[in-house]
């Protein structure tokens, strides 16, 4: 059989599926079973006659999701918690890959722009950070503590301002997504700009090592928790506007779920950031050697946790699919 003539003859099967794993449909165990059997038969048939196919792709990505959605569920109920953040959270994100990609690209785009701008504009820094900040933290270089801004309060108040405000920054990221994702790009390039227009003003005042290494001890975890959670947006955002196969609301329904997993897995770290400007920020870098150990530490963390974890977890599914065709 032609590869055309199969998908037409087995994609409508594929497509409740999809509705299956979206929520937006429910069936029973007998019909979910069924249609199990039914993937299952076809993700045989694909690999020996379309191997390496993108046909053959999307049926295996389909039956481990489905192998996913019923093994999780009988799960015991004290290992929910668990598998929340080994596979649901991980799944998520691999499942959005492009939409995390993409708003790594405004983020960055964003941070050249701040930097560009204030190299070639000397008021461009006090549009953005305002006056007060800028003349404070000039005063704090001449003063030889450049990082002075972040010694101002106690570290206890300033960790439930700091962490209470990076959760709200969080959860707008993806909420705005509902925007048709343009309410995410402009919180993501908000802050981006931001971020390059503030470590330009250190590197105009030569204190740029200084900044850097006292700022991203906290910043490796924070500005990445920025892009994780501006992904989760435009997973909303793309949900709207590109529903597929799905009716629209079908479609938002399925990102809505997934850009909440995604959001939810960011704040820990989100949480963890908050801790680290407060207390160890705060005092400055004690020596360059610790400095780079934090930042090196945070993201490894960070580069298991959303890129290296998501791939496995995608690959162990995907493998135990095949494996239970045969």
């Amino acid at each position: 059989m032609r590869e055309v003539a199969f998908v037409r003859l087995h994609q409508d099967t594929w497509r409740e599926v999809e509705h299956v794993l979206s929520d937006s449909v429910s069936v029973g165990p007998d019909r979910l079973a069924e249609l199990y059997v039914k993937l299952t038969d076809d993700l045989a048939y694909a690999s020996t006659y379309y191997p390496g196919t993108k046909t053959f792709a999307y049926i295996n990505d389909l039956t481990a999701r489905v192998y996913h959605y019923i093994y999780k569920n009988r799960k015991e109920r004290r290992k929910r918690f668990l598998t929340f953040w080994t596979e649901e959270v991980p799944l998520a994100y691999a499942e959005n890959t492009p939409a995390l990609l993409f708003s790594l690209g405004v983020f960055v785009l964003a941070f050249l722009i701040g930097v560009v701008s204030t190299l070639g504009d000397d008021t461009f820094v006090r549009l953005i950070l305002g006056d007060s900040y800028v003349n404070m933290t000039i005063r704090n270089i001449k003063a030889g503590n450049p990082l002075g801004v972040y010694q101002q309060d106690d570290g206890l108040g300033m960790v439930v301002q700091i962490t209470l405000n990076n959760l709200r920054v969080d959860i707008l990221s993806c909420i705005l997504g509902l925007l048709a994702s343009v309410g995410t790009a402009f919180i993501i390039l908000y802050n981006g700009i931001m971020v390059g227009t503030f470590f330009t003003l250190f590197g105009l005042h030569g204190s740029l090592g200084d900044g850097l290494a006292g700022v991203m001890i906290h910043g490796t975890i924070e500005l990445t928790t920025i892009v994780l959670a501006g992904a989760a947006g435009f997973v909303i955002g793309n949900g709207i506007m590109f529903p597929g196969t799905y009716t629209r609301l079908q479609s938002f329904v399925r990102a809505v779920r997934l850009a909440t997993i995604m959001l939810v897995g960011v704040f820990p770290f989100t949480i963890v950031a908050g801790i680290l400007e407060s207390f160890v920020t705060r005092w400055g870098h004690v020596s360059i050697a610790v400095d780079v150990l934090l930042i090196v530490l945070s993201a490894a963390l960070l580069t298991w946790y959303f890129i290296l974890l998501p791939r496995s977890v995608r690959t162990r599914e995907s493998h135990v699919a095949i494996v239970h065709t045969a």
